[in-house]
């Protein structure tokens, strides 16, 4: 996830200048019209069959980015030290959760340009998510039993299964 993180924040890098470049040699009416261009709707770019991927305000929700803490216990039943683990992991998830939440734009920016930018601040935010709930994550997997890592792991593709509804 990190690696494509960085390389959607990357692309955004890329495009960036140029695209600013061809918008500022524009002309008021075609920067008119080229602000009028909308996305085409999620459903429409994903394939069919498969669910479209989650627009950036349904990113934001809180529900989506909800850590299922009770879950893990209840799933995992960890012992104290594991419990203490679990804490630092939640805590990191919802650091990750309010980075995210704070690079949510409020409304749909006017310009293309300015629309590749709030999706580069909510990709970089996303990925600053990544890297500040990994070690805590790691360090909790690594604490478990084979057996509770058993159960953690099928935790994850019951979640994914339920989110994908």
């Amino acid at each position: 996830m990190q690696q494509r993180l960085q390389a959607l924040v990357d692309a955004v890098n890329i495009v960036s200048p140029p695209l600013d470049k061809f918008y500022d040699a524009l002309s008021d009416e075609q920067k008119a019209r080229f602000n009028d261009m909308a996305p085409p709707p999620q459903q429409a770019q994903a394939p069919q069959g498969q669910q479209a991927p989650p627009s950036v305000t349904a990113q934001c929700d809180a529900k989506v980015m909800a850590w299922p803490s009770g879950q893990i216990d209840a799933l995992v039943k960890p012992n104290d030290a594991q419990r203490a683990k679990l804490a630092a992991l939640t805590a990191a998830a919802s650091q990750a959760a309010d980075t995210i939440k704070a690079a949510c734009p409020g409304e749909l920016p006017a310009t293309p340009p300015s629309r590749l930018s709030a999706i580069g601040k909510h990709l970089q935010a996303m990925l600053q998510a990544v890297q500040t709930v990994q070690p805590p994550l790691a360090d909790f997997y690594n604490a478990l039993s084979d057996d509770q890592k058993a159960r953690f792991n099928s935790m994850g593709k019951q979640l994914f299964a339920a989110n994908q509804e």
